[in-house]
C-alpha cells in the first residue's frame, strides 16, 4: 500500500512519483514489478505509453484515508510518512537514486 499511498495521498504526492522508472527506483524494485502491481489496479491507476502514472479518480486519496469507508485498504498518513522516511534514509545510505525529487 505504500506505493499506492505515494500516488494518492495529496500531502505526499511528488512529481517523481508520476514516472514509473523513478517510482521503481525509489522503492528499489524492478519496473516490471511495479507495472505488475499497478496493472492489478488498472481501473483506478493508469500507466500511459510514456510510463507516466496517473490516478484515475481524484477522490481516491480521500477514500483511502477514511478508515470507515476504506476498511482493509485504509492508509494511515502517519504510518505512510514513516515508511517513506525509512525508504529515504535507506536510499540516502545507498547513495541516493537517479531520479530528482524531494526525497533524494
Amino acid at each position: 500500500m505504500t506505493i499506492v499511498g505515494v500516488l494518492v495521498v495529496e500531502a505526499i504526492q511528488a512529481p517523481m512519483f508520476q514516472d514509473l522508472q523513478c517510482l521503481a527506483e525509489f522503492f528499489a524494485l524492478k519496473v516490471v514489478d511495479v507495472e505488475l502491481l499497478l496493472g492489478s489496479l488498472a481501473s483506478i491507476i493508469k500507466v500511459d505509453q510514456y510510463s507516466l502514472v496517473e490516478v484515475s479518480h481524484a477522490s481516491l486519496g480521500d477514500f483511502l484515508q477514511d478508515k470507515q469507508r476504506s476498511r482493509n485498504f485504509y492508509i494511515d498518513c502517519g504510518v505512510l510518512s514513516a515508511d517513506i522516511l525509512r525508504i529515504c534514509l535507506r536510499n540516502l545510505s545507498l547513495g541516493g537514486r537517479n531520479c530528482e525529487g524531494p526525497f533524494n
